[in-house]
This record gives structure tokens, C-alpha cells and sequence, in this order.
């Protein structure tokens, strides 16, 4: 495309670069079209101006509510390095190769005049709004599933992002979230792409232990998995991700910190299969493994489900809701595969088979 852009203002600055708020010369955004179409209907009383002039307003108006923007935030690198050049492509080539309205798009590029410009985002990021979803298990579950389908889309091109953190999810214009700055995506099968062999990948909190100091060509799309079971936690916990794999700690733990929520204990269920200690540990491998997670977790929760192993913690029963469960291992002796206790509900008489304890 290679429009050319004009600087509004500065947005950001990093080590190797700038961000500049930007728009293509002789192109206006919709508000200013906005604008100008109420001066027009305030400024004359000719009915055929009026006419055209609330015309263009609606036009306009509705350009502006579905996010029609000419704005764009230019990444510009200032002092560019092979592994800097390298990952500015890589980010575009994300961008362009994976369609999706919940991530960034790009605007225009100018790979040899070292810059880039995605759509802009005015309502800021995730990261200054984490209490807006202090609490809120399903609000939580429902506003990032549609960034893990987008990594789901990633690691089926082989790309892996490495950087999933709150401060990379941008709020969209209706409300909406967008995964952003793909610069640290790597793409699995490209053992020739030029960056250090060794570094530290992604942002510490929001990032496996694992990862620190391996090779690039070893990071797998657990990598991610790991970071979007960490951004969970941040969120429903209303404050940044605390280290490592450190959620299930006394302090950290979502039940302990919303206690007698059931829902909590789904999210730590879900949280055991992503935020571990070790690679080897993970149940949830990619993006699609862990969009099933997430629906079978919501379904859970929205059907008020109680997870078998706190039945003795709560006692409700979780098929009639009315009766209560109580011990009773009558002609129950437990196998091999199935030892533990019986409880059954006193109303309904439902049985539930108790062979551990998970708090």
C-alpha cells in the first residue's frame, strides 16, 4: 500500500523503536466527517443541504460505531538490527496470514523503511483495566476465548506468539478484545531465523519457567498455553499475574481469596492443566485443545455443576439441588480403579463417588 502516513503524536517508546499515532494524508476519520455534518445542519436552511448532510451524518455515524477508522499506530524502528528487522516481518506476517476481528490488522508496511502501522486502538489495554474482571469467573472465561481461538489459528500455522499477556490484548471499540504485537512470534519450523540462540522470551510473570534461557526452535505452543492460564488468573484476581507457577500457593489461590465460589474451584481445575511447573506437566498441548477447556469450564460453571472431589466440602447435590449428600457406603467396597467413599443424596438418592481430596 505505502500510503503516506502523517504523525498525530507520539504514543510509546521503546529501546529500538517509536509508536506515532498516524493518519494517510488527505483522509479524514469518520468523526471529523461527523463534525462537519453537524456544523453543516446547524449553519444553513437549505432543505437539499440538510438532506445530504444528515445523509452523510448516518453514514458516518455508523462508519464510526463499527470501528471504520483511518487511524493507525506506526511502529518505526530507529535503530534497527537483524533480529529487530526480523521480527517486525515476522509480526506483520502474523498479521496478514491470520484473519480473525480480534486480532491487530495491518494498515501498511514499508519492511525496508523499517516501519509498520496496525489499526489503532484507543480505549488502551488490558492491563490498566484487570478489576473490571475481579471476580467474574464467566465474564472472564467468555472475553478470552476468542484470543485463544485466535492462537488456535497461530499454532495451526505454526506460529507461536510468546508474548499472551495483558499488556498486549488491546480493548476494542466495542468492548471487545484484540491480541496484539506479535513481534516475539515465532514461527516452530524456522530454525534459520536470525535471533539469539538463547534469550528470555515473553514477559517473566506470564511466561513458563521452562522457556527461560531454551533454545527458540524448542518453544512449543505450550509456551502460550501456559501464558493464557496466567492472564486467567490476573484477571479473575483483579491484579498482575503472580510468578511462575505460583496460583496454587495459600495466598494466590482463587479459592482461597473467593471463598465458598464453586466457580473458583473450575477455574483452579482448569489452571491445573496449564500453569505448572514443568512442560512435561501440561494437559492443555495448543490454542484448540484449550478452547475445549474453556467451553467444557463454562458449561460447568453456567450449570452450577459441583466438581465430584469437593462433593464432601459442599454437600449439596448437584442433580436435584435440594437434598444433601451424606455418607454411605452400603454395599459399596470400592475397586482397584475406583476405591474411596460413597456419598448419597438424601432427597434424590444420587450417588457420588469420592476417592480424593482436592481444596
Amino acid at each position: 500500500m505505502n500510503t503516506t502516513w502523517l504523525d498525530i503524536k507520539r504514543l510509546g517508546e521503546g529501546g529500538q523503536g517509536t509508536v506515532t499515532l498516524v493518519r494517510p494524508e488527505g483522509r479524514k476519520d469518520p468523526l471529523d466527517h461527523i463534525i462537519e455534518s453537524i456544523r453543516l445542519l446547524q449553519g444553513t436552511s437549505n432543505r437539499q443541504i440538510k438532506a445530504a448532510a444528515r445523509d452523510r451524518l448516518g453514514e458516518n455515524l455508523i462508519a464510526f460505531v463499527n470501528g471504520e477508522y483511518v487511524l493507525g499506530a506506526k511502529k518505526q524502528l530507529l535503530t534497527p538490527t537483524e533480529e529487530s528487522v526480523a521480527r517486525l516481518m515476522r509480526e506483520a506476517e502474523v498479521y496478514e496470514s491470520i484473519s480473525d476481528p480480534h486480532l491487530l490488522k495491518v494498515l501498511d508496511q514499508d519492511i525496508n523503511g523499517k516501519w509498520l502501522v496496525t489499526e489503532y486502538q484507543p480505549n488502551g489495554t488490558l492491563e490498566a483495566q484487570l478489576e473490571a474482571y475481579r471476580g467474574d469467573a464467566i465474564g472472564t472465561l467468555r472475553a478470552i476465548r476468542p484470543l485463544v481461538n485466535v492462537l488456535a489459528k497461530m499454532h495451526a500455522a505454526k506460529f507461536v506468539h510468546r508474548d499472551f499477556k495483558p499488556g498486549n490484548i488491546f480493548i476494542g471499540r466495542k468492548g471487545q478484545l484484540v491480541l496484539g504485537d506479535a513481534g516475539l512470534a515465532f514461527y516452530i519450523d524456522d530454525s534459520a531465523r536470525p535471533t539469539k540462540t538463547y534469550e528470555s522470551v515473553g514477559t517473566q510473570h506470564y511466561m513458563p519457567a521452562w522457556a527461560y534461557g531454551r533454545r527458540l526452535k524448542e518453544i512449543n505452543p505450550t509456551f502460550d498455553a501456559f501464558s493464557v492460564g496466567k492472564v486467567i488468573w490476573a484477571l479473575i484476581a483483579g491484579e498482575p499475574a503472580c510468578p511462575f507457577w505460583y496460583v496454587f500457593r495459600p495466598d494466590n489461590k482463587l479459592t482461597s481469596r473467593f471463598p465458598g465460589r464453586i466457580d473458583m474451584f473450575w477455574i483452579n481445575e482448569l489452571l491445573t492443566k496449564c500453569v505448572v511447573e514443568d512442560e512435561s506437566s501440561m494437559k492443555i498441548q495448543d490454542g484448540a485443545e484449550f478452547m475445549k477447556q474453556i467451553d467444557q469450564t463454562l458449561r460447568a460453571i453456567t450449570l452450577n455443576a459441583i466438581p465430584p472431589d469437593i462433593v464432601h466440602q459442599i454437600g449439596n447435590c448437584r442433580v436435584c439441588f435440594i437434598g444433601t449428600y451424606k455418607e454411605d457406603n452400603a454395599g459399596y467396597r470400592g475397586t482397584i480403579a475406583r476405591p474411596g467413599t460413597c456419598y448419597r443424596c438424601d432427597s434424590c438418592g444420587h450417588l457420588e463417588f469420592y476417592g480424593g481430596r482436592q481444596t
